[in-house]
């Protein structure tokens, strides 16, 4: 009985864990896609400089830590890639370039998040 109720009890704490990742990536990368979305707005506003200082990389940069430790690292790579890309075709001026890559990233972001969830189609 002793072994079952200690087993039982490990389950609920890895429960607990796998909902708090998931819910704390699911907040992340709709913070992050939102903060994107935003700067593709202002930059098709032709606000280039608004956009180029939105808090989309600042609040990756805070949160790239939990990230690291529950997605493929390949992705993050990529997300990384993506703000650079963004900062290049700022510091260039190229504003379409810029609202481009700031959609394709929000969709990165999201695409990461949705992967990680603990849905049974992810597991299998």
């Amino acid at each position: 009985m002793k072994h079952l109720t200690l087993g039982i009890g490990i389950l609920a704490v890895l429960l607990v864990l796998c909902l708090g990742a998931s819910w704390t990536m699911d907040r992340t990368s709709d913070q992050v896609a939102a903060l994107l979305e935003s700067a593709w707005e202002q930059a098709d506003r032709e606000n280039l400089q608004a956009a180029a200082e939105e808090a989309a990389p600042r609040t990756w940069e805070q949160h790239r830590g939990i990230s690291a430790s529950l997605v493929d690292h390949q992705r993050l790579e990529d997300i990384d890639q993506g703000f650079t890309d963004l900062q290049a075709w700022f510091q260039l001026g190229e504003e379409a370039e810029f609202a481009q890559s700031c959609l394709a990233l929000a969709q990165q972001v999201r695409a990461m998040a949705d992967a990680e969830k603990p849905y049974y189609y992810n597991i299998l």
